[in-house]
């Protein structure tokens, strides 16, 4: 266990999802404390996310630039980068669907195979 606390300038939304994650990641045994920074970074990048996604709500997806063109709104560019940011450290951690099910299905795998090696050993016990 370790103690974690995010960082002061991530909006409500993010301190909240991360104690979530915090209590997962402490459940499954995963978590050290070398990954104070990580979790720093999740914390952050969500945040971010969160924040460019209301103000592109508040504001539009498309701004009018000073030539009088109507562009892409760079809160669009910062919450999709901070969203990928996000999801990259969220899989590192185990906490998307995909990280999960990869995880079980390769625990369940090397279990597996540890299985038929320990038989194989213990049959081949058994020639002599």
């Amino acid at each position: 266990m370790i103690d974690y606390k995010a960082p002061s300038d991530v909006c409500k939304e993010a301190k909240e999802y991360m104690k979530t994650v915090l209590a997962r990641l402490e459940e499954s045994g995963v978590l050290e404390n070398v990954d104070v920074a990580a979790l720093d970074m999740l914390a952050r990048n969500y945040s971010m996310f969160i924040n460019a996604s209301k103000q592109v709500e508040r504001e539009g997806a498309t701004i009018e630039n000073r030539q009088g063109n109507i562009v892409k709104h760079p809160a669009v560019t910062i919450a999709k980068d901070a969203q990928i940011q996000a999801v990259k450290i969220m899989q590192e951690f185990g906490l998307t669907a995909k990280s999960r099910t990869w995880k079980a299905f390769y625990i369940g795998r090397m279990a597996a195979v540890h299985s038929s090696q320990h038989s194989r050993l213990v049959l081949e016990g058994f020639r002599y």
